[in-house]
């Protein structure tokens, strides 16, 4: 997707010719990294990484732990994402899952994991309890402008094939 995104294209592209020059960036830069992983602390912590692309709350942790870290978000955009809790529509006790859903829900309770994860929150009930420092911490509430560029990753992405066999040829280059 943020190959996608240096060429001015959508994060959710599906089109060949887009995906095919996002393979050849990727295909170039990828001898100079590090890993290909959503592991990536370990690295930054001890300093054999200097860069890598994380969700925001652990972006906020490694700025920090190390407050030489920056974090940024890139000018061309690149993807916004949020936690979602759903109940399957066959799970065997539906009434259980909404009671919990409810209970997690409850700003009371959801300000404490909020804290706890160091993940930005998207309800404005559970944002009116949180410290002001959290509030004006800019790399969990970044201003509007840096938003508009970033795009909800969408599902056809996940099971679209030339996307599979594109990072499957970038895996195994």
């Amino acid at each position: 997707g943020n190959a996608l995104k240096y060429y001015g294209y959508s994060f959710n592209s599906l089109k060949q010719d887009e995906l095919a020059k996002a393979e050849e960036l990727l295909l170039k830069v990828k001898p100079h990294l590090f890993a290909v992983s959503s592991d990536y602390q370990p690295g930054m912590r001890a300093g054999d990484a200097w860069m890598t692309m994380c969700w925001t709350n652990d972006g906020a942790q490694l700025h920090r732990d190390i407050p030489e870290i920056a974090y940024v978000l890139g000018k061309e955009g690149g993807e916004i994402w949020t936690d979602f809790y759903a109940i399957p529509k066959d799970a065997p006790n539906k009434p259980a899952g909404y009671a919990l859903l409810n209970y997690l829900m409850n700003p009371k309770v959801a300000v404490k994991e909020h804290l706890a994860n160091g993940a930005p929150s998207t309800d404005a009930r559970v944002n009116a309890l949180l410290p002001k420092e959290v509030l004006d911490n800019p790399i969990l509430y970044p201003a509007a402008d840096l938003l508009k560029p970033l795009e909800f990753g969408a599902a056809a992405t996940l099971t679209d094939p030339g996307r599979a066999e594109l990072m499957a040829r970038f895996k195994s280059a």
